[in-house]
């Protein structure tokens, strides 16, 4: 894997945050959006294959100029230079000629002197036709997310607190996306409601550990990508949220066919190239 790509970037660890561990700080406001455990889920198509798939193409570039050699030590710095560049590449030109990605603060916990460094904030995509927030990120380091994943848990348990501030923050920003930071990894996080008339919170997580195949940034990456695409953006039905979907669409000709997948819009001609993708006709 060539150092100067997407790909490799992403692939670095995140700085260990383990000296947080001890420090379970679950602060609890009673306007946040209730969640009934049983509508808690793993995100189960959130999977490596899956997104590399979806944006092998993107993966594969270049990507910023990262000339310090202690970049990856602050790599939560970058992550935005990255995610612009593809999003450059992936926006429709109007929007792409003067696009940038940064973070926003937004209103965080009332304990913050326990969150100094790790305020409540939006990814936003920023233009001249103003700000989109794509993904919310919170922090609750001493958070275990397998708490929540093991088995069924009482309504009103304190280990369902982050996933409701994130769920809150989602549902405000406009976006289904979120990424909660813990001391050992990140837990993405996808939005949704139960049903097209129901206003009934539904959540699917994906824990990636520090250290795995899967980094947290690939996560967090995969995540701004996801959100730049409008259509799948918003908090919908959880039946209309799979992230492994390819259609099959016209080809440069009529006598070929290519799979598209329907939240990248990458193209490929072989199914082989796209191993585990769900195909469905059009």
């Amino acid at each position: 894997m060539s150092e100067d790509t997407i790909s490799y970037i992403l692939s670095r660890p995140s700085v260990s945050q383990e000296h947080f561990k001890d420090h379970a700080f679950f602060y609890f406001d009673e306007n946040w959006v209730e969640i009934n455990p049983k509508h808690v889920s793993e995100w189960q198509d959130f999977t490596q294959q899956n997104l590399d798939n979806a944006y092998g193409h993107l993966l594969k570039l270049k990507g910023p100029e990262l000339e310090d050699e202690g970049w990856y030590n602050r790599l939560e710095d970058y992550l935005p230079m990255a995610l612009e560049s593809s999003a450059k590449i992936w926006l429709p030109p109007q929007m792409a000629s003067d696009a940038t990605i940064v973070r926003r603060v937004l209103p965080d916990r009332q304990d913050q002197y326990s969150y100094l460094d790790h305020p409540s904030r939006t990814i936003t995509l920023v233009t001249s036709q103003g700000e989109i927030p794509l993904v919310v990120e919170t922090a609750c380091l001493g958070w275990k997310a397998n708490d929540v994943l093991r088995g069924a848990k009482e309504k009103g348990d304190k280990s369902f607190y982050p996933i409701q501030e994130a769920a809150t923050f989602c549902i405000q920003t406009g976006t289904r996306y979120a990424a909660i930071s813990t001391w050992d990894g990140l837990v993405v996080a996808c939005i949704c409601y139960d049903d097209e008339t129901s206003s009934s919170v539904n959540v699917r997580l994906k824990f990636i550990p520090n250290e795995g195949p899967m980094t947290a940034n690939f996560g967090l990456w995969c995540l701004g990508m996801l959100a730049l695409n409008e259509e799948h953006r918003g908090i919908k039905c959880v039946r209309e949220t799979p992230l492994n979907v390819w259609r099959r669409v016209g080809g440069p000709n009529k006598k070929t066919t290519a799979l598209e997948h329907h939240i990248s819009k990458r193209r490929v001609r072989n199914q082989s190239d796209i191993p585990g993708a769900d195909i469905q006709d059009i």
